[in-house]
């Protein structure tokens, strides 16, 4: 029993960790493969310290009975902030969640029609009753979107025969450290988000010890597939903004099509999994209607993901607030531990 709860946790970690932008590459291109083995040195580092900090946080939020990444943030910021930061936070999130809807939508043709945004939000808000009501259904669901895209990684290295691997000398500087952290900054409060109300759920921390170390390892695997895959293809890829859809695509339609699937799968996921996150201990704190919640969060996720599309640069001004936020609220926890 404990083993399948311990797997249940991993799973949901590593797909709110993972984000929803991992399937097209340019995270890894970014932050990783731009910087050929030294990007394979910051990808283990980044990772290796991003289960570490959670494992440490969600530890106090145990102890001190905290059940939400506002409520941390509330009681990191102190009086003064505490009431601001918090729900500034979770509109950059929610805005987070509207430019994963927007990259998928320019996926498509015919991508501005709102009827896209609509469509897309059912299964969106099905998911998120399966994360409180049938957990084990939308487990398998990022089971099967984490193991579709690991075989696609594989025969995509396959398909190459070899994966050219740069010398150290190639990129000898620190960007590739700075690009690391900024990495763990963006996904740090992506994995809280989740991990602080299922952790504040479970009975035994045992299986949260587990669920961190074993999500890990799956996102080092994920990550570490994905930039060697970004390697192989180096010369056709290094300057596209979606390299896999772009790889996939020259395939053929099937593949394109499979992918587009595949997509669509953890862009439910990870709507799923952050507005579970903000949704459920907000209703159960000021004991607001969680269907209600929804509608609201959807309504803004929506508005965030158009304005994406109208904007090429909102998506990064996003994730930089996010980022600057991850860094924020570590360095707050560690001035207050002392």
């Amino acid at each position: 029993m404990q083993q399948t709860a311990a797997w249940r946790f991993a799973m949901l970690y590593v797909a709110s960790a993972l984000g929803g932008m991992y399937l097209y590459g340019y995270e890894w291109l970014r932050f990783f493969t731009y910087f050929g083995s030294w990007g394979t040195v910051g990808l283990f580092l980044s990772i290796a310290a991003l289960y570490t900090l959670a494992y440490v946080l969600i530890k106090y939020c145990r102890e001190q009975q905290i059940d939400s990444l506002a409520e941390l943030c509330a009681r990191l910021t102190g009086a003064s902030l505490g009431t601001v930061f918090p729900w500034l936070l979770y509109v950059g999130l929610l805005a987070y969640c509207g430019t994963v809807l927007g990259q998928y939508a320019k996926l498509l043709p015919n991508f501005t029609t709102s009827l896209f945004f609509l469509f897309l939000l059912l299964p969106c808000v099905l998911s998120f009753w399966f994360i409180e009501q049938i957990a084990a259904r939308f487990v398998w669901l990022i089971l099967v979107c984490w193991g579709c895209f690991v075989c696609l990684m594989i025969s995509t290295i396959a398909s190459q025969g070899h994966v050219p691997v740069p010398v150290l000398t190639y990129q000898l500087n620190t960007q590739w450290l700075w690009h690391a952290l900024f990495y763990l900054g963006l996904h740090f409060i992506l994995l809280l988000t989740l991990s602080i109300p299922l952790a504040r759920r479970s009975e035994s921390f045992f299986n949260i010890r587990v669920g961190l170390l074993s999500a890990g390892a799956l996102h080092l695997a994920t990550a570490l597939l994905g930039h060697l895959a970004l390697l192989s293809y180096w010369h056709d890829l290094n300057g596209s903004p979606v390299p896999f859809y772009e790889l996939f695509s020259k395939w053929g339609t099937s593949y394109a099509l499979f992918y587009g699937l595949l997509s669509l799968g953890q862009t439910i996921v990870t709507i799923s999994c952050c507005l579970y996150g903000m949704a459920v201990p907000l209703s159960e704190k000021f004991e607001l209607r969680q269907s209600s919640l929804l509608v609201v969060m959807l309504t803004l996720t929506v508005a965030a993901g158009m304005l994406s599309l109208q904007s090429p640069s909102f998506g990064s001004i996003v994730q930089a607030v996010i980022t600057y936020a991850g860094f924020a609220l570590l360095f707050l926890f560690y001035w207050k531990r002392r």
